[in-house]
C-alpha cells in the first residue's frame, strides 16, 4: 500500500520524525475538503513522560515537587528496569 503510486501522486501519507523509532509515514485523509485542513495529523505521538512537567504545572505543582517525584521515580522518561 505504501507503493501505491496513485496514493503517493495524491499526497496520502503524511511524514513524521519520531524522536525514538525514526522517520515514518502515515496514511492521512482519504479524500480532501475545500476549506478545510490539509493534514490529518499534527503531530508524532508523544514519547513516556514527555509531557509530565507541562500538566504537572497546570496541576498546581512546583519545579522542585516535579524534581522529587521525577527523583523518587514517581514519574519518569523511560521504562523501569530497561
Amino acid at each position: 500500500m505504501y507503493r501505491e503510486a496513485q496514493l503517493v501522486a495524491r499526497g496520502f501519507y503524511e511524514e513524521f520524525e519520531h524522536p525514538v523509532t525514526g522517520r515514518h509515514r502515515y496514511p492521512g485523509w482519504p479524500l480532501r475538503v475545500t476549506p478545510g485542513p490539509t493534514r490529518h495529523h499534527r503531530w508524532t505521538a508523544p514519547t513516556l513522560g514527555q509531557h509530565n512537567a507541562e500538566i504537572l504545572h497546570r496541576l498546581g505543582l512546583a519545579d522542585d515537587e516535579i524534581q522529587t517525584l521525577r527523583r523518587e521515580r514517581v514519574i519518569g522518561e523511560r521504562p523501569l528496569g530497561g
